[in-house]
């Protein structure tokens, strides 16, 4: 197997037989990565699956009346739905075009994104709203105690332990995670990353507003759920706005900077350094991790025949990336047509 690394001179005379080796690119991680990135991510998404729910058990056996440790408990069990996506699209999104859905199944990992940010954005919402009017109505928590050999043990403390030991494995997670979602190209996971990787701050409201009630301060544990909440609707609402930009067909992004994708103008690049194109467009868009391209291109006299600039242009295009799925080609001699979205004034069905 061919071990070509990213910027390779000769990539584009040997697309052809690199594609024959190495599925049809030439860049980016080797078919070797991709397989241990797809393991590492399906045994990360287990590991989390597991953890959260033994976390939620063991939060909801300890809330009792602390209102920061409820919202703790939704927190952690809210959790599980952005994993199970992932898990979910790993088991759909591989499987072939048919005739149901000749675009095949690659929508499911901007479903299972969808989803999961309107969960959280949702549940968030409602526990802000819920932490606020405790707050503001002065409820004190009510926080019991357990007797073991004779003493009285305020509950609070064994909460604050629970929620400082519970802090630490979402992070050590959320840092495994982070390069194997970046390798994939996975929204989804780098979401759930994030989430994780910031769970040790909601965990640091929860035990500093329990401490708080400990020292006589009432309004602690209610001040720690809203922090809690906040932190859950950022990250829901987040994720909300991304998922619907996927859905909305935008172009490629990155996932730290969610600016575009260097990959629309290498792309570009690609076709108009073949000699017998005189101009071109591109219309690209995300289908969960993968690219799918429309390509116009303007033709010039040294254009071969319509099929052979078909195959140089998909041949320039499809090594760029291991993520493209599916590139359509078109030439035409008015680019402007070709690759226009009618809208419905275009089509003459509403006045402007």
């Amino acid at each position: 197997m061919s071990d070509e690394k990213p910027g390779n001179d000769q990539a584009a005379e040997k697309s052809g037989e690199a594609g024959s080796e190495r599925g049809h690119w030439t860049r980016g991680p080797s078919k070797e990565e991709l397989r241990e990135g797809f393991r590492k991510m399906r045994r990360l998404e287990w590991i989390t699956l597991f953890y959260q729910i033994g976390a939620a058990a063991l939060v909801a056996v300890l809330a009792g009346g602390s209102q920061a440790m409820k919202t703790e408990w939704m927190e952690n069990a809210l959790a599980v739905v952005p994993v199970a996506g992932v898990l979910l699209t790993l088991g759909t999104e591989n499987k072939r075009q048919d005739k149901k859905r000749p675009f095949g199944y690659h929508r499911t990992a901007t479903i299972a994104f969808v989803a999961a940010a309107f969960a959280l954005a949702g549940i968030g919402t409602y526990l802000f709203y819920d932490s606020l009017s405790n707050l503001l109505r002065q409820e004190y928590p009510s926080i019991g105690g357990i007797t073991l050999f004779g003493h009285t043990i305020w509950h609070g403390w064994l909460m604050m332990a629970v929620m400082s030991l519970t802090a630490i494995p979402p992070v050590v997670l959320g840092k495994l995670k982070t390069p194997v979602a970046k390798l994939l190209n996975d929204k989804a996971l780098h979401a759930d990353a994030e989430m994780n990787r910031a769970n040790w701050m909601t965990n640091g409201a929860g035990v500093i507003g329990l401490a708080l009630v400990a020292w006589g301060f009432w309004w602690g544990d209610s001040l720690a759920a809203l922090l809690i909440s906040l932190d859950i609707m950022r990250d829901g609402w987040t994720n909300v706005a991304r998922s619907l930009s996927d859905v909305m067909d935008h172009h490629p992004t990155d996932l730290e900077t969610d600016q575009q994708d260097p990959i629309v103008t290498d792309v570009y690049r690609a076709i108009k350094a073949l000699p017998f194109v005189e101009d071109a467009h591109v219309l690209m868009r995300e289908h969960g991790r993968y690219l799918f391209a429309e390509v116009f291109v303007q033709p010039n006299e040294q254009a071969p025949a319509a099929t052979e600039a078909t195959r140089q242009v998909r041949a320039a295009i499809m090594p760029l990336d291991w993520r493209f799925q599916h590139v359509a080609v078109e030439l035409t001699d008015d680019l402007e047509t070709a690759s226009n979205v009618l809208t419905r004034e275009e089509l003459e069905i509403e006045a402007a």
